[in-house]
């Protein structure tokens, strides 16, 4: 689990519908974030989904999973932090789905 230094807060885009209705579902305030990891020593692919969010990142894949070796939880969260970069909430909010 990721604890962020402050709240950071995600905003959804407002989802159109067909009959010309709109969804607009409220802002989602994290002080952590949780996840779960999947991976496939096939693809050479791992990849961490976001527990409460419709998005997840990759965390190695090809020669960069090769190299991570046996990964650990401290290893994840290591990664995650690198991939979020300083500024987490704008990494994470440009993750969600768009309209």
């Amino acid at each position: 689990m990721i604890t962020f230094p402050s709240p950071i807060t995600l905003t959804y885009p407002t989802y159109n519908l067909p009959d010309g209705g709109a969804i607009t579902l409220a802002p989602v305030t994290l002080e952590s974030l949780d996840y779960s990891v999947n991976y496939n020593n096939t693809r050479k692919v791992a990849r961490a989904n976001f527990i409460g969010l419709p998005i997840g990142i990759t965390l190695w894949r090809g020669a960069d999973y090769d190299a991570a070796g046996d990964f650990t939880d401290a290893d994840v969260d290591a990664r995650i932090k690198t991939l979020l970069g300083d500024n987490p909430q704008e990494t994470l909010q440009g993750l969600l789905p768009r309209q």
